[in-house]
């Protein structure tokens, strides 16, 4: 049961480690208004069994700014959306083991169902969910000194966009 909980739970956020970081510029253009007047905001809840496995296991999770917040919620503001693609700014760090994994302008996609950081495919979208991917895993266990503490399929928490 122990693993269950820390492959759900680990997957998510944007976090802490090694000093391994993801960083990503947003890939759409950002308007003179959109950089001043942040019109829209991205809620990631992180998801109550997450958040407990998380704590376990000693991972911590911190918003960078502009983001905002502590576990279990954080807001993003938004800096573009275009159809099923918003930009987020900010960020979230995951740290544990004196190491770091950064996560910073994610883009969620709804379009193909997916969360990126840079290249990196970190979260997929079941719904309004954030489920870990492989790859996301990957560089959290990589970065944070695990070996096999994230999985494929970790519920990471939920998200919702609003203007």
């Amino acid at each position: 049961m122990r693993t269950r909980i820390v492959s759900g739970l680990v997957g998510a956020l944007l976090a802490a480690g090694v000093s391994a970081s993801v960083m990503a510029a947003p890939a759409l253009a950002e308007t003179g208004q959109e950089s001043r007047h942040h019109w829209a905001k991205t809620t990631v809840t992180v998801d109550s069994g997450a958040a407990v496995a998380l704590d376990f296991f000693g991972i911590k999770l911190t918003a960078l700014w502009p983001a905002t917040g502590s576990t279990p919620t954080f807001t993003f503001p938004v800096c573009a959306k275009r159809g099923g693609v918003v930009e987020l700014l900010g960020g979230l760090r995951f740290t544990a083991n004196d190491k770091a994994f950064t996560v910073y302008a994610p883009v969620v996609n709804t379009d193909i169902g997916v969360v990126k950081a840079g290249r990196l495919e970190l979260f997929s979208i079941d719904g309004q969910n954030l489920v870990l991917t492989a790859a996301g895993a990957q560089a959290l266990n990589e970065s944070l000194g695990f070996s096999g503490l994230f999985s494929q399929g970790f519920l990471f928490g939920s998200f919702v966009t609003s203007h």
